[in-house]
Formats: structure tokens, C-alpha cells, sequence
């Protein structure tokens, strides 16, 4: 993901879970968050409902490859797994576009 980003020319900052990723979001500001459901530590479905409560003009997407939660804030979009490319390019475009 991150090779296909940068090709795009867009600044990619990753986390290796949910509390790294507030810790970025508290430091620096982001146009998009692009997170998977499932990640080590604090999930990703917790990393929406923080950013959503406090962050809520960044957009912020959800890679899965599993069913929606119904309990969880829903995200600005889904992209499911397996996903190409293509399908990448266009999440980010349209989640920078969205401001």
C-alpha cells in the first residue's frame, strides 16, 4: 500500500496499531486515515470512534475483510480485502477530495 501511495505522490505516515495512530493524529495533522479492522492492540473500529469524536473533519477508511460491525461508528468508506491497485488509488483520491 504505502508504494502504491507514495507513486501517487501522497505522504504516507503509518502506525502499527490504534495507539500509535493517535499519537500521529495528536502530532500531526492528516488530510485521510486509511486503517485495517483488525490490527494488534487497539482496532481499528476503535481507531474510527476516536477520530470521528475528535477528529471529525479528517475522512477515514476502513480495509477489511470483514462484515461491517453494526455497533461500530461507520467509517467514510470500506475498501474490502483482496483489493487491487486501482481500487486503492481511487479510495485515496476520493477520501483527499472529500474536504
Amino acid at each position: 500500500m504505502t508504494r502504491v501511495l507514495k507513486a501517487e505522490s501522497y505522504e504516507v505516515l503509518q502506525a502499527a496499531e490504534g495507539r500509535e495512530a493517535i499519537r500521529i493524529l495528536r502530532e500531526q495533522e492528516v488530510d485521510a486515515v486509511l486503517t485495517d479492522r483488525k490490527m494488534a492492540g487497539m482496532g481499528g473500529d476503535e481507531l474510527v470512534r476516536y477520530i470521528k469524536q475528535n477528529l471529525p473533519r479528517v475522512p477515514v477508511a476502513i480495509i477489511t475483510a470483514y462484515p461491517e460491525d453494526p455497533e461500530s461508528p461507520p467509517p467514510d468508506a470500506i475498501l474490502p480485502k483482496p483489493f487491487g491497485e486501482l481500487e486503492l488509488k481511487k479510495l485515496a483520491h476520493s477520501l483527499t477530495n472529500k474536504r
